[in-house]
């Protein structure tokens, strides 16, 4: 008979991922599981990492808080991740689901070097609450201003906490909501669609930001879909299956070519990687698949005969240029360009025409704009032409002294004083 001895040691932990989240008005909890609630509507830092090295690149995750239409509290309105010199933006639309909430999860060997609202994922809950500086903050309004963005998107106007009385859901109130079989849902023991989660993760707190969500929304079912998808998303990711709660909250309308799915493939097949599905070894997510046959195009489901073509190791998306453009090679690059020109024009005394073609005079000795781009469309490049008129020796007749163009972040200059010079300077 075989007898084996074991070495008696020291426990090593298993690695384990950290999960921090923002949802509803917002609700938020730290990689070590400490939560608040923070009402700011500007743009903060919810992670970051404070400690780069080799191993552990540079890496800042931001949201952008918006205002609930009607109501004195936010919730996520964007995301904008940053790893090294990559600025990635997220917006909340998911190919047909609307997500609330942001889950933010980094593996163990963060541990200690992270930094931001979600804390610095060091086991410890009591430090959490931690500024910049190191120091703890004196209020959750303190935390939030010291780690918001200084010139974020509409940071002359947002604030970090409410401009009025906040609004607050009484004990009443909630109570009011209790009897409602929505955030019951969480807790259901028999028969509910999380009854192989809750014995394992705790969904008390979850219920309680359930009712108090429900509450403020005046009982509106959207208020209620972000705190039940947080807690699908923690039981999924923690290999423990959930049944349909959407019966009584409503499936969300999914695009063309794709269907609703509980638990799908978190990594589908798309144009560029269409075996992707197959390698994907994450678990299942709540999402809208595409059905058999389609696979995932940016936001589309499209079928593999529409999908782009590969260049040089290159996947390129098919695409088309817009009304009025078509595609050219000009002085060496492909691309899209105008299919004509409009002109405007001035000379003489001097005269002008306008793109349309109206003629007139316009003897004036200042500094005039002939054209900018007034509109505010993202596909414009903004540009501004500037001409400066000069008396001919007397008042009754003036020409052109100079012409200043503004574009691309240049100056360009020609003027009657150095005729054949042209001058460029950076004005940006």
């Amino acid at each position: 008979m075989f007898v084996g001895f074991c070495s008696v040691g020291r426990a090593e932990p298993v690695s384990k991922a950290g999960a921090c989240w923002a949802m509803g008005d917002p609700h938020y909890r730290t990689f070590d599981g400490q939560y608040f609630n923070f009402m700011g509507n500007c743009t903060y830092i919810m992670a970051k990492n404070c400690h780069v090295d080799d191993d552990h690149p540079s890496f800042q995750v931001e949201t952008k808080n918006e205002n609930l239409v009607g109501l004195q509290v936010t919730s996520v309105g964007a995301v904008t991740i940053k790893i090294n010199d990559i600025v990635i933006s997220i917006v909340r639309g998911e190919f047909g689901l609307v997500r609330e909430y942001i889950l933010i999860t980094v593996n163990d060997s963060y541990a200690g070097k992270v930094c931001g609202l979600c804390g610095d994922f060091n086991g410890n809950q009591d430090d959490d609450l931690t500024t910049p500086s190191g120091t703890e903050a004196g209020s959750i309004v303190a935390l939030g201003k010291s780690w918001k963005v200084p010139g974020g998107p509409g940071d002359a106007s947002c604030q970090d906490e409410c401009s009025a009385q906040c609004e607050n859901c009484k004990s009443s109130g909630i109570k009011k909501w209790e009897a409602e079989i929505f955030c019951d849902l969480l807790t259901k023991i028999m028969d509910g669609p999380f009854r192989s989660c809750k014995a394992i993760i705790e969904p008390k707190f979850y219920k309680e930001m359930c009712l108090y969500d429900f509450c403020m929304g005046k009982g509106v079912k959207k208020y209620l879909c972000s705190t039940l998808q947080v807690y699908t998303d923690t039981c999924q990711r923690a290999g423990i299956k959930v049944f349909n709660w959407r019966g009584l909250a409503a499936e969300p309308k999914c695009p063309e070519n794709s269907h609703y799915e509980l638990c799908g493939n978190a990594c589908p097949a798309t144009c560029g990687e269409p075996n992707l599905s197959s390698l994907c070894k994450g678990d299942c997510v709540e999402t809208c698949a595409c059905n058999a046959g389609y696979v995932r195009s940016g936001n589309k489901c499209v079928l593999p005969s529409e999908c782009g073509c590969w260049y040089k190791g290159r996947y390129v998306q098919e695409t088309s240029c817009q009304n009025g453009e078509q595609c050219q090679v000009v002085n060496g690059i492909r691309d899209c360009y105008p299919s004509s020109y409009a002109t405007c024009m001035t000379y003489g005394d001097p005269h002008y025409i306008t793109f349309d073609g109206e003629p007139y005079d316009f003897q004036g000795s200042c500094v005039y704009q002939m054209a900018s781009v007034c509109s505010k469309s993202v596909n414009l490049e903004p540009f501004e032409v500037l001409v400066q008129n000069e008396y001919d020796g007397n008042k009754f007749s003036s020409s052109i002294k100079l012409i200043e163009v503004k574009v691309y972040g240049q100056t360009i200059i020609i003027s009657s004083e150095y005729p054949g010079l042209v001058t460029v300077s950076a004005f940006n």
